[in-house]
């Protein structure tokens, strides 16, 4: 009987252990979920969604304009350091630089990148990649905030794309067709577009400026209708409430 009281009390010490790892596991493993999602929403175009992974410091220090154009230029360095740009589909690989530990380690945990080229082959996909090419190091660094894991630091400055980073940021602000001067104010200077003369990263800068004022467009277009709904159901209301009113 002594005998089963100690089984007994070891079983549960293991259970609980099991667990703890298990949570700590997936605690880890939410870490990468975090910066995944963050790069599959900006592979997408969908900045707002790839906002919603920043601390909140970082969306109060960037406005919506501000981190569409540094989450496009991320993508296109990385693409430019890969040698990616003219290829058709690339996969994100991450690696962190520790594993997280509660109360062992401060609640920041830095988390280098890898972009590797897919190609369909028959049924499935093949990566490729150089094998000597490295991980650009803690190019994300993440914190912990309101129970969940955030991204508050973007590295780009003190890393290997920092160049690319700038330069393609050049070609943006000096496009040769498409200038986005202000949210309602846009720039077409007469130029004749010729797909067939342009590298790649003008033809993803143009395609990325398009997108851009399609967006706002849409933007513009949903605002100026919510106001005259606006209008018409406060006219409606008046008419309503004020039936001589005519």
């Amino acid at each position: 009987m002594k005998y089963l009281h100690v089984i007994i009390l070891i079983a549960a010490i293991l259970f609980f252990v099991f667990i703890v790892f298990v949570s700590i596991l997936g605690e880890n493993h939410s870490i990468d979920n975090v910066v995944n999602s963050f790069f599959r929403d900006i592979k997408n175009r969908d900045f707002i969604e790839a906002a919603r992974y920043l601390t909140q410091d970082q969306k109060e220090i960037l406005d919506n304009n501000d981190f569409s154009e540094m989450s496009f230029l991320l993508e296109m360095s990385l693409l430019e350091k890969y040698d990616l740009m003219e290829k058709g589909d690339y996969r994100i690989h991450l690696k962190r630089n520790q594993f997280w530990l509660p109360f062992l380690n401060k609640d920041r945990i830095g988390v280098s990148v890898l972009l590797k080229e897919v190609e369909r082959h028959g049924g499935g996909n093949k990566f490729f990649f150089n094998e000597h090419i490295n991980y650009i190091e803690d190019l994300i660094v993440v914190k912990r905030e309101s129970g969940g894991w955030r991204i508050t630091d973007i590295n780009i400055d003190n890393s290997e794309i920092k160049d690319a980073y700038r330069n393609l940021k050049l070609l943006l602000n000096n496009n040769r067709y498409i200038k986005m001067k202000s949210d309602r104010i846009i720039e077409l200077h007469n130029k004749i577009i010729d797909l067939g003369g342009m590298q790649s990263c003008e033809k993803r800068v143009l395609k990325y400026i398009l997108f851009e004022i399609i967006r706002k467009i849409d933007n513009s277009v949903t605002t100026h209708g919510r106001m005259e709904n606006r209008e018409n159901r406060d006219r409606y209301l008046t008419l309503d409430i004020n039936p001589s009113i005519k």
